[in-house]
């Protein structure tokens, strides 16, 4: 409780930058004016669904930083605490489980692992800007770990309806055969896609027509807070990035389709980080708070024995902040430096390729 009042101390402290974007476009549509015309600086990017929805946060920006605030901690607690515990039926049934690891079962360090999870630089920023991530990954979350498989999938369509990037998760439903909730994800989407027609048809219109496709507008990639594949590449060799970032955006895709495969059969908090760090690593732009499910990761990579990199992605999450980043991308010191501008990649990179690989001695994960 003392971890979620600090988180929510942070948000209410907060210049909440990105929660004046949303406000704005609500504002600005319920006023019968374009939600993308306002403010080039800072630009509303998001479907005509999400300023629909944006409303809310015009007519009671109080009651939004509340909602933002607690969809941001619940969600990295709840991932976090599910990751802890989704190695627990190999623990328990290996034989050669230690008495330390039934006693972690149980759950006496799962509230260190929920306070490193809210104190993480990816839930920290995403509170002061008042970013609108934790309730995405909160309704993925929700809809593809509690909701029953005969409804699963609405929820996830609703979440790419306010962003486009939750659509990633259909890649973990696909391998794990849950066609019909794919599905329902896709016509989900579709629903937000009417709904925001019928609001806005004439900035629907524009908006799939070319302002999707505009990555300007999001920001520029090689700016240091970019933490994709296409953002490190841009600059470590600007001249090279479009091409190493679609080859890495291959081989990742490659990576996350085998580690799906391996984990298709185990607990689906599983999939749905593999297929989150695929989606933020391929993404032309992914804002170091965009990364809320790093933490879980490390927790994923330390419960299925891959302890040293675990540890390194959890020391990632905790330290690489967006000033720090800026500061080593700005001194173009040298080559040897450049990499650590780019450091909550290479976690998602090395958490990504952990995972590829078999846990020692536990089976739970294997696809038959």
């Amino acid at each position: 409780m003392g971890a979620f009042t600090v988180a929510l101390a942070v948000a209410a402290r907060g210049d909440l930058v990105d929660l004046d974007v949303y406000r704005r476009a609500g504002d600005r549509w319920l006023t019968g004016q374009d939600p993308y015309a306002a403010r080039p600086e800072l630009p509303f990017t998001y479907p005509p669904f999400a300023a629909v929805l944006a409303a809310g946060a015009a007519i009671a920006p109080a009651a939004a930083v509340v909602v933002l605030g607690l969809s941001t901690v619940t969600a990295a607690a709840a991932a976090a605490a599910a990751a802890w515990n989704s190695s627990q039926a190999a623990s328990v049934t290996n034989a050669r489980a230690s008495q330390q690891e039934r006693g972690d079962l149980r759950g006496h360090r799962l509230p260190i692992v929920v306070a490193i999870a809210l104190a993480s630089e990816p839930v920290l920023r995403g509170l002061h800007l008042g970013q609108v991530n934790g309730l995405v990954v909160g309704l993925v979350l929700l809809d593809l770990l509690v909701v029953p498989p005969r409804w699963r999938g609405w929820l996830t369509g609703l979440a790419a309806g306010l962003k486009l990037t939750p659509l990633v998760f259909l890649l973990h439903l696909v391998v794990r055969r849950e066609r019909a909730a794919a599905a329902r994800v896709g016509l989900g989407f579709g629903l937000t896609v009417l709904a925001g027609a019928l609001a806005l048809p004439r900035e629907t219109v524009s908006f799939w027509r070319d302002l999707v496709v505009d990555t300007g507008r999001v920001g520029a990639p090689g700016f240091a807070d970019n933490q994709s594949l296409l953002g490190a590449a841009t600059r470590l060799s600007p001249s090279w990035s479009t091409s190493a970032w679609l080859l890495g955006s291959v081989l990742a895709i490659g990576v996350a389709v085998i580690v799906l495969r391996r984990h298709r059969t185990g607990p689906p908090i599983n999939g749905v980080i593999v297929s989150a760090l695929t989606g933020l690593l391929i993404s032309p732009i992914s804002w170091s708070h965009h990364w809320l499910l790093l933490p879980a990761a490390g927790v994923l990579c330390w419960r299925l024995g891959r302890r040293v990199v675990g540890a390194g992605v959890l020391a990632v999450s905790l330290g690489a902040s967006a000033s720090s980043l800026a500061t080593v991308a700005s001194t173009h010191a040298s080559v040897w430096a450049q990499p650590s501008s780019s450091a909550i990649t290479g976690a998602g990179l090395a958490a990504l390729v952990a995972l590829a690989l078999p846990p020692a001695g536990r089976n739970c994960c294997h696809s038959p």
